[in-house]
Order: structure tokens, then sequence, then C-alpha cells
């Protein structure tokens, strides 16, 4: 199913293979036009578009600005490509978040082309947040966000391009690779920041464990961050409780131990968990039990 009901399912498209995770110098951002969105045909064009605008009407808050867009990873002598294309809110809500987004894809038989190469596909960041009595965090979405409302969900956002001076599709591909590799890395640890109230000083660098995909919404994609804090988790609540900036976004901060790939799968088995945030719990159950995980891995739920 490209678009649905079931949101369980997640799809691990690329993984570390022991911990600790990657840093900058292990990735590197291949910027493109060919990553694109595989645009359709004009009819289908204005129904992505109008969708957006009556969005914009139900909920006046929403705004667009550009994102990166994942088309694919690649690994090639221990460094790992990110294939980016450019693309904004506006044509993530259009379709990857339009409940009509099945009808409008083309059939087609191009053994080159998916069903994901019709979706905006917005790269996102997931956190996986350990507090320093190794609890891992997770927040309740608002009931007024777009996409998963009232789930729980690792920390995390997306990568801005404006952050780095991009302001449009000429600038995306003059860019440079480490900027957009820097600020991937960087807008993790901000989205901790941002939504649970807790200082830059008190996070470690970022690794990066992972990429997941929701096939649930057409394959919407996420990097995957391990990141430590220096704070325990009753120090985290009470400056969550204080009021982050984003705190629009989540309504209650909840703690987890995931120290096992059991662990891992007795919380997506008993918690109502966003697809992509299964992924990231199970990668690192899995990382942390020491288990291979090159196969596919999909939510057993």
């Amino acid at each position: 199913e490209v678009h649905g009901d079931n949101m369980t399912v997640f799809e691990v498209e690329w993984h570390a293979r022991s911990l600790p995770g990657l840093a900058p110098a292990s990735v590197c951002a291949v910027l493109s036009r060919d990553y694109e969105r595989h645009k359709l045909c004009d009819e289908t064009e204005q129904l992505i578009a109008a969708r957006w605008h009556e969005r914009m009407r139900v909920n006046p808050t929403l705004f667009n600005a550009p994102k990166f867009r994942l088309a694919r990873v690649v690994e090639l002598d221990g460094v790992v490509e990110l294939h980016l294309g450019y693309t904004d809110y506006a044509d993530f809500i259009g379709t990857n978040l339009n409940p009509d987004a099945k009808t409008l894809l083309p059939q087609t038989d191009a053994p080159s082309t998916t069903s994901y190469d019709y979706f905006s596909n917005p790269l996102g960041v997931s956190c996986v947040t350990c507090t320093s009595d190794n609890v891992v965090l997770l927040l309740r979405r608002s009931v007024h966000l777009e996409d998963c409302p009232g789930y729980l969900d690792c920390p995390g956002g997306h990568p801005e391009p404006r952050a780095i001076g991009i302001l449009d599709s000429d600038a995306c591909y003059a860019s440079d690779s480490a900027e957009v590799v820097a600020e991937c890395f960087q807008s993790s640890v901000n989205e901790v920041m941002e939504e649970v109230n807790v200082p830059l000083s008190s996070l470690s660098p970022p690794e990066l464990l992972a990429v997941v995909r929701s096939p649930s919404i057409g394959g919407k994609p996420t990097l995957v961050f391990l990141i430590h804090c220096s704070l325990s988790f009753n120090e985290v609540r009470q400056r969550y409780e204080q009021g982050p900036e984003d705190q629009f976004e989540s309504t209650d901060l909840v703690g987890i131990k995931i120290e096992s790939e059991l662990d891992a799968e007795s919380a997506i088995a008993t918690m109502n968990i966003t697809p992509l945030s299964r992924g990231s719990l199970m990668v690192l159950g899995r990382l942390r039990s020491r288990v291979n995980i090159a196969e596919p891995i999909v939510d057993l739920c």
C-alpha cells in the first residue's frame, strides 16, 4: 500500500553495522535535479496543489518551506551517499499526506521506477535521545499536527535548507555537500533542544545509525541519529515541563528503556508509536544486541 490505514510498517533502507554510528566525515550529499519528484500529468499536479491550499484553509498555521528530498542512499567504500533533490512542505502535504495519493499514481512497468519516485519525500531526522540514566525520550505528538497526531515519536523534524541559505532549487544544486551534511547532523541536536528544552551543551555529537522509511505515507524517509544527553530523565522532564520552544508540537514526554532487541519489540508492540520511530527504536535495539540487521526489517506487530 502506498497510502492507507496501516500506520505500523517501516523499512530500513540503510543501517550502521555497529555502534557508534557514523560521523559527518563518513557521509556525503549528492545533489541533483535527477533526484526531484517525478512529475505527473497537469491535472494530477493541480490536484496536488489543491490539497495544499485546502489544508492551509483548514489550518492557517501551516506555512511552506524548502526541504531536501531523499531519492536513495548508497554506501561506497565506507562512505554513505545521500542522493538529494529539492522539494518543499507544500509538495509533502499534496503527495505523501494526500489521502487520495494511491489513485494519483500512474501505472508503469518501468523497472527503474518505484511509487516512491512520485512522492515529495522530504528528508527528516529522528533523534533517539538517551539520558544519563539510559532512558530513551519519546514525545506525544499534538493532535493538531498533520502527520501522526497523538502518536508517540522520537524528537525530530527536518534539516532546514534555509539554515544554510538555500531558498530555491537553484541554490540547492549550487550548495556545498559538506554544508548540507553538517545541517543534517546539526538539525538533529537543534530539534532535541527545541522540542525537549534541554541545552545544546548537554547533548553529544549525533551519530548516524540508519535511514528508515514509512511506506504507509509514500516512503517518507528519515535519518536516525543517536544522541546522548548528560541529564537524567527526571532532569529532562523538569526542563520539558517548563515549556520547550516548540511546545505546540507535543503534549507529553515519555521515557522507555531500549537496551536490547527485545526491549524494542516490546515497546513497538505495546505503545502507539509512529512508523519512523518504530524503525528507529528497532535499529537501536538490534545494534545494542549486536544482531545482524542486513535483511529488511518490518514491524512484526
